[in-house]
């Protein structure tokens, strides 16, 4: 297994003859795993050359599929429901973690952190959460002794954590989720090839898709030949696929399921331009994940997101005017060059900052600091 550090044996923190392992334990909740499956792959990885042993505890049902097993060994868990909420539910995993004896407990998201939380507790260690929200000060409330750090995934979200005083400022760190890059832009690399345009994101208001499909319409009717799909739709696709029918989109747009979303990577790899439309709290792991494929990203802007600057690494958009996202798209389809070359600078943004190796060697830091 090749090492992500990029560094020779002697190099390697993992390998100083000082260093003992680490063993810790990743709580996940329902979705948790899927949702972050792209940074948790090649994050579990990299720990292995830093001596550093996951184990990973995450509920019945769920896809594990980017954990290492093996080697990593990984509990189940019955998730958490109002009627079963006491302690006895996580006897059972408590009791296999207490021979497996971890030194730390860490939360891989704000909705771990109560089990995770339960679970340091039983077993007498300090605990750990990674936080991808700007809501997430509501969720973790005010965290004390315990608690051995705060992962923040951006600077809004970290800025956010201090302001409300989550947990004391020394221990509230910058981790960006690290990911895999393309080494060139993917996008209009064949003369004559239907451009493939993909929407997703928070699929949730049927104004701002509504909007979406005003401006394929426009494009479509200008003769653009494009391809246009919409990644969910969720309780609203219905009623979107009726506006589909009343826009003669049918011919041209299809819709997408992104589920798993080890399907995500495959889809923006045939994407000539990604278009983002969210809610601005959380932070935009599918427009990571599509700029790390090599696709230009419209967005329409999310707080929470410091990876997308528009102009260097995205370009941004309103959804309360079609006419201005039409225009954007068709500047795009006009000069395939300009598109290539926003792709090539966002590669080079996040290579500079949201490497895989970066993540490993912060996460080893803060896992060594929080366990003395």
């Amino acid at each position: 297994m090749s090492s992500l550090t990029e560094k020779s044996d002697d190099e390697r923190p993992g390998r100083d003859s000082e260093q003992t392992p680490l063993r810790v334990a990743w709580v996940a909740a329902e979705g948790t795993l899927e949702r972050l499956s792209r940074i948790i792959e090649p994050l579990s990885i990299g720990l292995m050359d830093e001596l550093i042993d996951v184990i990973g505890v995450c509920p019945d049902g769920a896809d594990a599929s980017c954990l290492p097993s093996p080697p990593m060994k990984i509990h189940r868990y019955l998730p958490l429901r109002w009627w079963r909420i006491g302690d006895g539910c996580i006897a059972g995993v408590s009791e296999k973690l207490r021979a497996d004896k971890p030194s730390l407990v860490h939360a891989l998201d704000g909705d771990s952190l109560k089990y995770a939380r339960r679970l340091a507790r039983r077993l007498g260690v300090p605990y750990a959460v990674s936080s991808y929200s700007l809501w997430d000060h509501r969720r973790l409330g005010t965290l004390r002794d315990r608690c051995a750090g705060v992962l923040a995934a951006s600077e809004p979200i970290q800025r956010n954590l201090l302001r409300h005083r989550t947990a004391s400022p020394e221990k509230i760190h910058l981790v960006r989720p690290g990911v895999y890059q393309m080494p060139h832009a993917t996008c209009f690399t064949e003369d004559g090839r239907t451009t493939a345009i993909v929407a997703g994101g928070s699929m949730e208001r049927f104004r701002d898709l509504s909007v979406l499909l005003e401006c394929f319409a426009e494009l479509h009717l200008r003769n653009y030949d494009c391809a246009f799909f919409i990644i969910g739709g969720g309780r609203i696709q219905r009623r979107l696929r009726k506006r589909v029918e009343e826009l003669s989109l049918r011919e041209v747009l299809t819709f997408a399921d992104a589920r798993p979303v080890s399907r995500l990577p495959g889809i923006f790899k045939a994407a000539d331009i990604y278009i983002a439309v969210h809610s601005s709290h959380s932070l935009d792991t599918e427009s990571l994940l599509a700029v790390s494929a090599g696709v230009p990203v419209l967005t329409s802007g999310s707080e929470a997101s410091d990876f997308l600057v528009d102009g260097r690494t995205a370009m941004s958009f309103s959804l309360r005017d079609a006419s201005g996202l039409t225009m954007k798209l068709a500047a795009l389809l006009d000069d395939t060059d300009a598109a290539r070359s926003l792709a090539e600078s966002a590669l080079s943004y996040l290579r500079e900052y949201y490497q895989a190796s970066r993540m490993v060697s912060d996460v080893a830091r803060i896992y060594r600091g929080a366990c003395g």
